[in-house]
C-alpha cells in the first residue's frame, strides 16, 4: 500500500493538472453552464498511474478511505442524482455488477450536473449527503455509494467531469478510465482483464443517450432553472461533443 506521504504528493499532481480547467470556476456551479467544461481536456491519474488516496462519506455517515478498496478490482462511476447520463446506465451497470462478482463496484457523488431549487448547488455536506441517499430511492442504485468532500477533492483531481469511470487494479493503479461511462466498452475492458486499454475517450455516437422522458424528469427534479439552462445549452452540446470527438480522434492518430 503507498505511503500517506506517497498520496500526497499524488494529490498535488493531480491538482496541477486540473487546475487550469477549473481556473475561475466555482466547483458547487449554482447553475448549469456548458462553458464551464473542456471536453477535450481530461486531466487525472492515467493508465498505468496509481490513484492518490481520498477520504469519502458513506452514506451512515461514517468516513471511507478510497485505499481501503484496494486488494480487488474496483470500478469507479461519478455521479450526481441531477445527472442523466448517470441514470441512463444504473439497469445495465446492475447487469455488469452481476456479470462481474469479483469486482467491486462504487459510485463517487460529486457535484450536481443540473442544479435547480429543488435539487441546489452543495451548501454543506448534510445536504450532499442527502441526495447521495436518493440514489437507491430515485434510481434502484445497487453498488456502494459514498460522497465526496464539499469542495470535490476526489472529483477534481479525476477530471471534474460529471460521468467519468475508471477501472482500477487491486494495487490501485488505473487500468482504464474514460470521460463518459459508456456500458459495453466497460464490459469489454472488464472481459481482458488485466489488460489495459488506453482509450479514453467515448465517441459521441457510441454513447447511450438518455431518453427524452428520462431528461426532463431529471431536469424538472432539480427545478425550473434546471431545465431553463440545459434547453439554452441544448443547440451547442452536439457541436461541442463531436468537437471532442474530433480532437480525440487526431490524438489517436498522433498517438499511432
Amino acid at each position: 500500500m503507498m505511503s500517506i506521504s506517497r498520496d500526497c504528493l499524488l494529490c498535488k499532481i493531480y491538482a496541477k493538472r486540473v487546475a487550469s480547467q477549473n481556473a475561475g470556476m466555482t466547483y458547487n456551479h449554482g447553475r448549469f453552464r456548458l462553458s464551464d467544461y473542456d471536453l477535450t481536456k481530461f486531466p487525472g491519474p492515467k493508465v498505468g498511474e496509481p490513484t492518490p488516496d481520498f477520504e469519502l462519506i458513506g452514506l451512515d455517515g461514517n468516513p471511507v478511505q478510497l485505499s481501503s478498496f484496494r486488494g480487488r478490482w474496483l470500478v469507479l462511476e461519478t455521479a450526481s442524482v441531477s445527472c442523466m447520463m448517470y441514470a441512463r446506465n444504473v439497469g445495465r451497470i446492475a447487469e455488469l455488477k452481476c456479470k462481474y462478482p469479483d469486482i467491486e463496484w462504487l459510485v463517487v457523488y460529486v457535484r450536481e450536473a443540473h442544479p435547480g431549487r429543488r435539487r441546489p448547488a452543495h451548501q454543506a455536506m448534510a445536504q450532499k449527503l442527502a441526495l447521495a441517499k436518493s440514489l437507491k430511492a430515485d434510481y434502484g442504485e445497487s453498488r456502494t455509494v459514498v460522497v465526496d468532500s464539499l469542495s470535490g477533492d476526489l472529483h477534481r483531481a479525476l477530471g471534474s467531469l460529471p460521468n467519468m469511470a475508471y477501472v482500477l487494479n487491486p494495487d490501485g493503479e488505473v487500468v482504464y478510465r474514460c470521460d463518459w461511462l459508456s456500458v459495453p466498452e466497460l464490459d469489454r475492458v472488464l472481459a481482458n482483464r488485466p489488460d489495459t486499454e488506453t482509450n479514453q475517450h467515448t465517441l459521441t455516437d457510441d454513447l447511450h443517450y438518455p431518453s427524452v422522458w428520462l431528461t426532463a424528469k431529471i431536469l424538472w427534479r432539480s427545478g425550473i432553472a434546471a431545465v431553463w439552462d440545459f434547453l439554452r445549452a441544448a443547440p451547442r452540446l452536439l457541436p461541442t461533443h463531436r468537437a471532442a470527438d474530433r480532437h480525440y480522434l487526431a490524438q489517436r492518430k498522433t498517438d499511432k
